[in-house]
């Protein structure tokens, strides 16, 4: 059963067992995970199997998404350097100078 995971669609595929370990050994043979070896072959099987307008308009729309989901990344960098800084500033000021200290004793 598909379910959504995000904006994409989360598929579970079970394998049986030797065919799934010769499948998972070809993909490190080929230094590809095997969720994206999967993805590709799908995409590959809907290019040839479906009419070519309904998958170039899937297609598109998946990169409109794409771009969409960046552009939405890129406007939270600026917050995310942000919070990432106050809290390093924070533990800077909560922890104890540890070469003030090693210096004191010496």
């Amino acid at each position: 059963m598909a379910t959504k995971h995000g904006n994409r669609v989360y598929i579970q595929v079970l394998l049986d067992p030797f065919r799934g370990e010769l499948f998972v050994q070809d993909c490190e043979a080929a230094e590809i995970k095997p969720s994206a070896k999967i993805r590709q072959l799908v995409y590959d099987y809907l290019s040839q199997e479906l009419p070519q307008d309904d998958y170039l308009d899937a297609h598109i729309q998946d990169i409109k998404n794409g771009v969409k989901l960046l552009n939405h990344a890129w406007l939270l960098v600026p917050q995310i350097v942000n919070n990432a800084l106050v809290r390093k500033n924070r533990t800077r000021l909560q922890r104890p100078n540890v070469r003030h200290r090693l210096l004191q004793k010496q």
